[in-house]
């Protein structure tokens, strides 16, 4: 069983091998970097460095440089409805880039078929 040791505040987004996290101090920040590494070592793995980026954001500094993107997404400071600054979940730019050109693609190609023919082909390309 693991005990919670932290000081502050975390946060935590991970899918498949790929994981973000967000600390409060930078202390926790380094600490967890650490035991992380210890971690994987007993399992015979290994982080690498050049895709381990560290950024310092805060809810003051919500510019472009203090944006972290991972897996298709950017992960920003924002706000809610209410005002208040929330961690926020976006498609990165070359993602969504990607994706509507691709659409475009496919309606160009598309757009002479039957109406049946088509919502076929659409609801194949969502289900994968």
């Amino acid at each position: 069983m693991v005990q919670p040791h932290g000081a502050g505040q975390a946060w935590r987004w991970r899918s498949a091998d790929d994981c973000v996290g967000a600390f409060q101090s930078q202390r926790e920040a380094e600490r967890c970097s650490r035991v992380l590494g210890k971690r994987f070592a007993k399992d015979g793995l290994e982080r690498a460095p050049e895709q381990t980026p560290r950024r310092r954001g805060s809810r003051d500094q919500q510019d472009a440089t203090h944006r972290c993107a991972c897996l298709g997404l950017t992960f920003v400071w924002g706000t809610d409805r209410t005002g208040k600054a929330r961690r926020q979940r976006r498609t990165a730019r070359p993602r969504l880039k990607q994706a509507l050109r691709h659409g475009a693609a496919w309606i160009t190609q598309a757009r002479h078929q039957r109406l049946t023919e088509l919502r076929h082909a659409r609801k194949s390309t969502r289900r994968g």
